[in-house]
């Protein structure tokens, strides 16, 4: 056995001595075998690439990431990497799963024209805060309701059925996180679907570029983003998804590599208005959509507050549509709108 390498292994696990440092790896940690094989051969190299973080993430990126044992710390060309997408690549190593998914995702991410896109935290919050995946090619997938017909639920103008790849110019995107309900293209997490089209549409799987995403707004506990494209690639059952079986890995082979198609479109999308059309399978019994989750023993949630603020400012429905769509007071509504109550939500 070489020199540099020893070892001891208990009844739980199995520590290697090389490099003037201990690694230790759970006897059933998945990479077990191959370390004991490397150790039989004397492979030092071989044990470098199967246990030391460092020296992989370095060989796997060609230089790009380097880790910093002292601070615990990774930079991207230089540059420091947002903690979420730092322990995300640990924690891949560590369960000996491919990082080089979340490799080509900051790629993509160094392609967002925005400044803010890639030098504040917010894209990494939106994904930390949702557990989305990342797929092989760098891309992440997130959820978005839609209309019985796939169309988007404000305008009806977007079609969002498999394959489909909507699409607006990015300067028609909002990039203001502390607007909440504004242009562009939206998507969210799991824990934003209760809030997000009431009890009726679509739930679709998107797939999205990090040099599309423009903006996370910051109220929504990081659950909603807007970008200014992506790629349907699936559909799950409305019962499923709601009852906690959607999307449950951070790291997905599926949808990756695909031939992402986009074509440019001239309208904006508000989808938080939300207009599913008929259910073909509900026609006679069809019920008032609510807007966002339900009001509960007669109050508002500070997301319902924002989005009436935002119906009222845009002037399309009425006080009383509006205080149907909420199941809320027509005079509630008044006084949002007169700044009498909730102005410290709304700012009126």
């Amino acid at each position: 056995m070489n020199n540099d390498i020893s070892y001891i292994q208990t009844t739980d696990n199995l520590t290697v001595y090389f490099d003037g440092r201990p690694h230790t790896v759970p006897l059933t940690d998945p990479r077990v075998e191959d370390v004991q094989t490397a150790l039989r051969a004397g492979d030092l190299q071989r044990l470098r690439t199967l246990l030391d973080f460092k020296q992989t993430i370095s060989d796997v990126s060609e230089n790009r990431v380097k880790f910093d044992r002292v601070t615990r710390s990774l930079t991207f060309n230089d540059k420091p990497l947002h903690n979420a997408i730092m322990e995300r690549l640990i924690t891949l190593f560590d369960q000996n799963m491919p990082i080089n998914g979340h490799l080509r995702f900051l790629d993509r991410l160094m392609d967002n024209p925005s400044y803010r896109a890639v030098n504040e935290p917010e894209l990494y919050r939106f994904i930390e805060a949702c557990d989305l995946p990342i797929t092989s090619d760098g891309y992440f997938l997130a959820y978005k309701i839609v209309r019985n017909d796939y169309t988007d639920c404000y305008s009806g103008k977007f079609d969002n059925s498999l394959g489909a790849t909507p699409r607006v110019e990015r300067n028609q995107v909002d990039e203001d996180s502390n607007r909440t309900c504004s242009h562009g293209l939206h998507a969210c997490s799991h824990e934003y679907l209760p809030h997000y089209g009431g009890s009726k549409g679509r739930i679709m799987v998107v797939k999205i570029d990090p040099a599309d995403v423009v903006a996370v707004p910051q109220d929504y506990n990081n659950a909603k983003l807007r970008c200014c494209g992506y790629e349907v690639v699936d559909e799950i059952p409305r019962d499923e998804a709601l009852d906690g079986k959607g999307m449950d890995s951070y790291h997905t082979d599926d949808h990756g590599f695909a031939d992402v198609q986009v074509f440019e479109d001239d309208y904006d999308e508000l989808d938080d208005h939300f207009d599913f059309g008929d259910d073909p399978e509900d026609e006679e019994d069809e019920q008032p959509v609510v807007a966002s989750k339900p009001v509960v023993n007669g109050k508002l949630t500070e997301h319902q507050v924002n989005d009436i603020d935002r119906l009222l400012n845009d002037g399309e429905l009425s006080i009383v549509a509006i205080g149907k769509l909420y199941d809320v007071n027509e005079s509630t509504i008044r006084k949002i709108r007169d700044g009498l109550i909730w102005s410290s939500v709304t700012g009126r």
